[in-house]
């Protein structure tokens, strides 16, 4: 979580890295599913409530997402000369997979602008105000994207994750 150990500092992120391994001690052997409770444990720090950062949470959220998709398996991503096969009266049955290697994620914050700040990639300030947004965290040949969607393209994925048809997704965002 360097954002958040860079928006916390040294000691305070020391001290709730602290409880967190005391508090939820790893169940299992492989450390990378570890932390994925760290975000919401960070909400309940009595501290919390003092600090003005509320986004804290959802930048927390936003780097386990990013961690997840570094980690995750790496499986080919369908060829569109595939779909050349697929008879055009089957289109609206079409059921696509979201890659796996790929998180979805909507903020009432500009995560990305936060994210960029806090790893030293930009230096403008962050205005809270300029609203949320939604973002995607892909990975293409072992190097991570962040890429903001509007709500069609978000909304279009977010249906595709949850397993609908082509059809029905269509239905879904026209109407």
């Amino acid at each position: 979580f360097p954002v958040i150990y860079a928006l916390l500092g040294k000691q305070a992120f020391t001290v709730w890295s602290y409880r967190f391994i005391a508090e939820a001690p790893s169940t299992e052997g492989n450390l990378h599913n570890y932390g994925v409770k760290f975000p919401k444990f960070i909400q309940q720090q009595p501290e919390y409530s003092h600090l003005q950062l509320p986004y804290l949470v959802e930048i927390g959220e936003f780097e386990w997402a990013y961690h997840e998709v570094f980690h995750e398996t790496e499986i080919q991503p369908i060829k569109i000369e595939n779909l050349a096969s697929v008879n055009p009266r089957q289109y609206n049955e079409i059921v696509f997979e979201v890659h796996p290697a790929s998180r979805l994620l909507k903020s009432n914050f500009p995560l990305i602008k936060i994210w960029r700040l806090g790893h030293g990639l930009d230096s403008d300030e962050v205005n809270l105000d300029a609203g949320g947004v939604s973002v995607l965290i892909a990975r293409r040949e072992l190097r991570l994207e962040l890429q903001q969607l509007n709500n069609d393209d978000y909304n279009f994925l977010k249906l595709t994750a949850k397993g609908h048809t082509l059809g029905a997704i269509v239905d879904i965002i026209v109407s």
